[in-house]
């Protein structure tokens, strides 16, 4: 009886024994050359990623370790849980206090005992950083407990963030035999994950655990944004004189596209559309997918324009004008304070002051109905008023 007994409760014992395994990083073992920058280390179980500060974080033989600068941090992620980790640096003077260290989370403990710096207690993810101000740390080695017990914590493929189409989420677990469970409303409703989750809405979080042998991991969560790329103009706003095709290309993830013509608009599910621009017209568009999400809005105007073609070059001089050619004034070089008036045509010479009133001297309009042109009338006049000016 006493034997059985003995046997039971070891037996009970080593069900609830949790294995644990240990991972040493050796910065000296890294084949790094002195003063060479550390930015990502990938171990057996989990990644070292140095963060930098006031300086970046580099390896130098002097210590066989990683300077830690003000600012700088160190911080280690695994799928397992970590459950111990043991910080050794070169030395009592260049390990961290409690006054120059920040540690994440909070939760745990730490204890300092320079040249070592210990933390127990249970995360995925520790991050020790150096406070900024002078001097630094010189990291040596990690060495990382992890609880081979423990339940990883699910992954999402792709991760979330926005895309132009609706989408498969794939749910995985790094630890073999643990069951997953998702919910899309917020852990309301826990859902039994067997296949891909279909992301089709144009806001959806995702938020996942995984259990084995009823014990759970941490939760993950994942946001995802189905958002219809906008539509395409084959040509952005501009001055036209002569009439041309415009075409409205639907964007990715779009099913339809609704497009406004100076105010009239038409849906169709055609994936682009031509139009003839023949007047001063203004488009707007949109796409809308499946799920009714609308994407960005495009917009242009096309304004018909005498004026518009390769006939007209930039004057910035006044020796650049030629008597009887044809100009548009646009405003006054120097002062854009000064520049024409318009009234819904052409520009307008200003009026009020003589210093305004001069720039009408030497010109006319090409037509005063629409004051879309002015023409050079006399010359002289006008260099004579520029050089005055110094325009």
């Amino acid at each position: 009886m006493k034997n059985l007994f003995t046997f039971l409760l070891m037996a009970i014992l080593a069900i609830g024994y949790s294995h644990a395994t240990t991972e040493i990083i050796d910065f000296s073992n890294q084949g790094y050359t002195n003063a060479q920058k550390v930015t990502t280390l990938k171990g057996e179980n989990c990644t070292i990623t140095f963060g930098d500060g006031s300086n970046p974080c580099a390896y130098y033989t002097t210590g066989n370790a990683v300077r830690i600068y003000g600012g700088c941090s160190v911080q280690i992620t695994s799928s397992l849980d970590i459950n111990k980790v043991v910080y050794t640096f070169s030395g009592t003077s260049y390990a961290p206090t409690e006054d120059n260290c920040t540690i994440t989370p909070s939760t745990g403990k730490a204890t300092y005992q320079a040249p070592t710096l210990t933390w127990t207690g249970s995360t995925q993810s520790l991050e020790i950083k150096r406070k900024n101000g002078s001097g630094h740390w010189r990291l040596q080695k990690i060495e990382i407990t992890y609880d081979d017990d423990a339940v990883a914590t699910p992954t999402f493929t792709p991760a979330g963030g926005q895309y132009t189409d609706v989408l498969d989420v794939t749910i995985a677990c790094a630890t073999t035999g643990a069951a997953i469970k998702y919910s899309t409303d917020g852990g309301t409703t826990w859902l039994d994950y067997t296949a891909p989750v279909a992301v089709t809405a144009a806001s959806t979080t995702i938020t996942a655990k995984a259990v084995r042998d009823g014990q759970e991991s941490a939760t993950a969560t994942a946001t995802y944004q189905v958002v219809p790329a906008a539509p395409t103009l084959s040509q952005g706003s501009s001055l036209f004189a002569d009439p041309f095709t415009l075409t409205i290309t639907r964007g990715a993830g779009a099913t339809s596209m609704v497009y406004t013509v100076n105010g009239t608009s038409t849906t169709t599910t055609e994936a682009t559309v031509s139009l003839t621009i023949a007047e001063t017209t203004t488009v707007t568009a949109h796409g809308v997918n499946d799920a009714g999400t609308q994407s960005p809005e495009v917009s242009a105007t096309y304004t018909y324009s005498t004026l518009a073609g390769n006939k007209y070059k930039l004057v910035t001089s006044a020796s650049e004008l030629v008597a009887g050619k044809h100009y548009v004034i646009v405003c006054r070089l120097s002062d854009p304070n000064y520049a024409m008036s318009g009234s819904g045509h052409g520009p307008t010479f200003a009026s009020g002051s003589d210093d305004n009133r001069s720039y009408s001297q030497g010109f006319s309009y090409v037509d005063a109905s629409t004051r879309d042109e002015i023409v050079v009338t006399d010359l002289s006049t006008v260099l004579t008023l520029a050089g005055s000016e110094g325009k």
